[in-house]
């Protein structure tokens, strides 16, 4: 469906789930690739997984020197960036009167801090090669809902869109667009022994207007939309592929 040969594309937290499967599919696109996770055989497993010309680095995006390590090992690799996918995401889900300090700062740093400065770092390299590049941030459908527990991670990701939003409007005029993408409920490692429980799975069902989960694949294929040519003038948007989660009040 897409062409994205002769573009490099770097992901963060790719090992698995909604990263690897956006990896995946700029890969079949005809894309180079770079992908990174903290856990080398998982991203080489990942790698192998996918085929084609994929490049695996190791790499804590929570630390803001691996984090831009990753990006300037991708263009030392393939010798540009054209499209960033921040998709690095952990959450902690506790009462709001139980978040540690510690938590609070993983959470932001991994969610927040690693998109804006591995944003930073591939538009330095895209204004210098006079690249129109793409950062896409893969943020939540909690930037938008209230859940219990989730607190410091809606919080993080309702700073991604806004960031999204300020970094569009300073990097358009160099032919950089900013966008974020908010999936709903799409099964993934991260809520699955939530949803392995047929009772929550129905009652999420039951609410949603789509009256199902969403899917990795669903979500990569919006990320290859918002990096394409069909969504050239998009920028500063925050797209919600939630199966109408969003419109759920109660």
């Amino acid at each position: 469906m897409w062409n994205f040969e002769g573009k490099v594309v770097a992901v963060t937290g790719a090992s698995r789930g909604i990263g690897f499967e956006i990896a995946r599919q700029f890969a079949l696109a005809g894309a180079q690739v770079g992908i990174c996770s903290p856990h080398m055989d998982r991203v080489e497993k990942a790698a192998r997984e996918i085929g084609g010309d994929i490049f695996t680095y190791q790499a804590d995006v929570s630390d803001i020197q691996q984090n831009d390590a990753f990006i300037q090992a991708v263009i030392e690799k393939f010798g540009k960036i054209d499209i960033l996918i921040c998709n690095a995401g952990v959450e902690v889900r506790k009462p709001c009167m139980e978040i540690t300090p510690d938590e609070w700062d993983w959470m932001f740093q991994v969610n927040t801090r690693s998109f804006f400065f591995g944003a930073m770092t591939a538009a330095r390299d895209m204004i210098k090669r006079n690249i129109p590049g793409i950062i896409i941030g893969v943020s939540s459908v909690n930037a938008q809902t209230v859940v219990p527990g989730l607190s410091v991670y809606a919080a993080t990701k309702c700073a991604m869109n806004h960031l999204a939003e300020s970094m569009s409007r300073e990097l358009g005029k160099q032919g950089i667009r900013v966008n974020c993408i908010a999936p709903g409920s799409i099964l993934t490692d991260i809520n699955r022994h939530i949803y392995c429980i047929p009772e929550n799975l129905k009652a999420l069902q039951d609410k949603l207007p789509l009256e199902r989960q969403g899917t990795c694949e669903e979500i990569a294929d919006s990320v290859l939309f918002l990096a394409s040519d069909a969504a050239k003038y998009i920028t500063g948007q925050t797209l919600y592929v939630d199966g109408g989660l969003t419109l759920v009040r109660g």
